[in-house]
Protein backbone atom coordinates (compact mmCIF):
# COMPACT_ATOMS: atom_id res chain seq x y z
CA UNK A 1 0.00 0.00 0.00
CA UNK A 2 1.27 3.66 -1.16
CA UNK A 3 2.15 6.19 1.53
CA UNK A 4 -0.09 8.85 -0.20
CA UNK A 5 -3.17 6.06 -0.91
CA UNK A 6 -6.51 8.00 -0.23
CA UNK A 7 -5.10 11.11 -0.96
CA UNK A 8 -7.28 11.92 -3.82
CA UNK A 9 -10.22 11.81 -1.97
CA UNK A 10 -9.28 14.41 0.20
CA UNK A 11 -8.28 16.54 -3.29
CA UNK A 12 -12.15 16.45 -4.38
CA UNK A 13 -12.55 20.28 -3.75
CA UNK A 14 -9.51 20.91 -5.52
CA UNK A 15 -9.18 22.01 -9.18
CA UNK A 16 -9.29 18.50 -11.06
CA UNK A 17 -6.16 17.07 -12.93
CA UNK A 18 -6.84 14.73 -15.88
CA UNK A 19 -5.69 10.78 -15.05
CA UNK A 20 -1.95 11.26 -16.25
CA UNK A 21 -1.21 14.28 -14.63
CA UNK A 22 -2.68 13.04 -11.31
CA UNK A 23 -0.70 9.63 -11.56
CA UNK A 24 2.72 11.85 -12.22
CA UNK A 25 1.66 14.12 -9.30
CA UNK A 26 1.40 10.99 -7.05
CA UNK A 27 4.50 9.03 -8.48
CA UNK A 28 6.65 12.22 -7.26
CA UNK A 29 5.48 12.62 -4.16
CA UNK A 30 5.97 9.01 -3.73
CA UNK A 31 9.11 9.45 -4.78
CA UNK A 32 9.72 12.37 -2.48
CA UNK A 33 8.76 10.50 0.47
CA UNK A 34 10.87 7.30 -0.19
CA UNK A 35 13.96 10.40 0.07
CA UNK A 36 12.60 12.08 3.03
CA UNK A 37 12.74 8.10 4.35
CA UNK A 38 15.82 7.22 3.20
CA UNK A 39 17.93 10.52 3.84
CA UNK A 40 15.88 11.47 7.29
CA UNK A 41 15.62 7.76 9.11
CA UNK A 42 14.84 9.14 12.26
CA UNK A 43 12.46 11.75 11.61
CA UNK A 44 10.86 9.14 9.65
CA UNK A 45 10.84 6.87 12.70
CA UNK A 46 9.38 9.77 14.87
CA UNK A 47 6.18 10.43 12.12
CA UNK A 48 5.26 6.75 11.89
CA UNK A 49 5.46 6.11 15.57
CA UNK A 50 3.52 9.88 16.15
CA UNK A 51 1.19 9.22 13.27
CA UNK A 52 0.83 5.43 12.37
CA UNK A 53 1.36 3.49 15.09
CA UNK A 54 -0.06 6.62 17.89
CA UNK A 55 2.75 6.38 20.55
CA UNK A 56 2.76 8.75 22.72
CA UNK A 57 5.63 11.16 22.73
CA UNK A 58 6.96 10.63 25.97
CA UNK A 59 6.94 6.86 24.66
CA UNK A 60 9.06 8.15 21.31
CA UNK A 61 11.21 10.44 22.82
CA UNK A 62 12.55 7.19 24.74
CA UNK A 63 12.85 5.14 22.05
CA UNK A 64 14.48 7.42 19.62
CA UNK A 65 16.96 8.96 22.51
CA UNK A 66 15.54 12.38 23.69
CA UNK A 67 15.27 13.73 26.74
CA UNK A 68 11.59 14.49 27.47
CA UNK A 69 8.02 14.60 25.37
CA UNK A 70 8.68 18.63 24.83
CA UNK A 71 12.00 17.47 23.06
CA UNK A 72 10.43 14.83 21.13
CA UNK A 73 7.33 17.19 20.35
CA UNK A 74 9.82 19.89 18.48
CA UNK A 75 11.44 17.44 16.82
CA UNK A 76 8.53 16.38 15.00
CA UNK A 77 8.01 19.59 14.43
CA UNK A 78 10.74 19.89 12.37
CA UNK A 79 10.65 16.70 10.59
CA UNK A 80 7.09 17.76 9.23
CA UNK A 81 8.52 21.15 7.96
CA UNK A 82 11.10 18.59 6.02
CA UNK A 83 8.61 17.08 5.00
CA UNK A 84 6.38 19.68 3.68
CA UNK A 85 9.26 21.52 2.02
CA UNK A 86 10.53 18.06 0.24
CA UNK A 87 6.81 17.52 -1.03
CA UNK A 88 6.42 20.92 -1.77
CA UNK A 89 9.87 20.89 -4.01
CA UNK A 90 8.56 17.45 -5.46
CA UNK A 91 5.34 19.15 -7.09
Amino acid sequence: MSFLAGTEEKDKGKKELNSPEKEERLSLLEKAFEAFRIKNEKCYQILKMQYYDKFKMSKIADLVGLSNSRSAITQANKCRGKLYNLMNEAV
